[in-house]
């Protein structure tokens, strides 16, 4: 069985939305992908094969585990933010390989280890012998959404595999848990994204709204990977130091970047009216510019994402930073659709100063079963 997630882009917002403004986010056409199949050596075992990592469990220590939790006081669903803070450190040790200490992968494992302890727990589920392979099209650790596309494909896979009657509010409940073991408590958009797929409208602390003026049009971006690591949580940091030393500056910033994601969220809403496509992308592309600047002015900006702008900027594309910034990626709409030549010369150039470059669509479709093999496993 064969299932897959997107991954995401946040197209207007970040940062900006920690304090209560919009941010807008679309799912891309690059994905994550397990495949769930039986197996006769009576365990579970799931291979990253992006990462050329393995780990297997038996059945037994499965059962081992679960006992313990089990016996922990006020544990009953594994559903709430204190019940994980509870559990979490048996699952961390649960997960690892105790031959080689703690590993960057790990966390993938703990995600997977906490859906399985869950689903025996609250649905009761006997656990199979079973071998999952997890493989990406979608680059991880660049802000584009890896972790959740993860956590969504395998705890749907893991639904389907067992033959669970669930809602796709339980893939996004479980799959914002799962996160939790790879982030920290997260806001649940990237989970929601992956599930859901399209392009949202998100405000911290309410429910994602789908945009659906724009399902029928085709939206092209380019992404490329300045690789220039970032570490997120410090840049948010550093963002409400400066707030908390001048709020009324930094505030007004935030709320000129919520105008902006209002207005965006607005255009894309409309693109499949029969107005002119066209006029819109190209207001798109200028709303992209301007909160570029306002990103800049939070000191969220970095040389080399400054130069992917400038060589975007030569084949008529506006790029934006997106995500936390100070490195990361750049994002741009494809206004002209570029001739594949095009394509590959623009490519080319990126590729010469060491950049990734995917061009990919927005508004992709969100988790599902594949009735065929996934040509990434083929």
């Amino acid at each position: 069985m064969y299932y897959s997630a997107p991954g995401k882009i946040i197209l207007f917002g970040e940062h900006a939305v920690v304090y209560g403004k919009t941010a807008i986010a679309g799912a891309i056409d690059l994905r994550a992908y397990v495949k769930i199949e039986n197996n006769n050596y009576k365990n579970v075992s799931i291979e990253l094969n992006d990462f050329n990592v393995v780990k297997q469990w038996s059945i037994d220590d499965f059962y081992d585990t679960i006992k313990i939790i089990k016996s922990i006081k006020n544990i009953k669903n594994l559903d709430t933010d204190k019940e994980i803070d509870e559990l979490r450190v048996i699952v961390e040790k649960f997960a690892q390989n105790k031959d080689i200490g703690p590993q960057k992968h790990d966390a993938a494992f703990e995600a997977f280890c906490y859906f399985m302890i869950r689903l025996v727990i609250k649905e009761n589920i006997k656990i199979k012998s079973k071998k999952i392979s997890i493989k990406l099209n979608l680059p991880s650790s660049v802000g584009l959404g890896s972790s959740g596309a993860y956590c969504s494909s395998l705890i749907y896979g893991l639904f389907n595999y067992y033959n669970i009657s669930f809602k796709m509010t339980d893939v996004v409940n479980y799959g914002t848990f799962g996160e939790y073991f790879i982030h920290g408590k997260s806001s649940g958009i990237d989970v929601s994204l992956s599930t859901y797929g399209n392009i949202c409208c998100y405000k911290y602390g309410n429910d994602i709204e789908k945009i659906n003026g724009c399902s029928e049009k085709e939206i092209s971006i380019i992404i490329v990977n300045s690789k220039v690591e970032r570490n997120t949580k410090m840049l948010v940091n550093e963002v409400r130091k400066k707030f908390n030393e001048d709020n009324e500056l930094i505030g007004s910033i935030f709320e000129y970047i919520d105008e902006i994601a209002i207005e965006g969220g607005k255009i894309l809403n409309s693109l499949d009216d029969d107005d002119d496509l066209e006029e819109k992308l190209k207001i798109l592309s200028e709303l992209c510019f301007k909160n570029n600047v306002l990103l800049l002015n939070l000191g969220l900006g970095h040389e080399e994402t400054t130069k992917i702008c400038s060589i975007l900027a030569k084949y008529n594309i506006t790029g934006k930073i997106t995500g936390a910034g100070g490195g990361g990626c750049v994002f741009g709409l494809d206004l002209k659709k570029l001739q594949q030549s095009k394509k590959e010369e623009l490519c080319g150039v990126l590729k010469k100063f060491g950049y990734d470059v995917w061009f990919c669509k927005l508004g992709a479709q969100g988790v599902m079963k594949h009735d065929t093999i996934p040509d990434i496993f083929k």
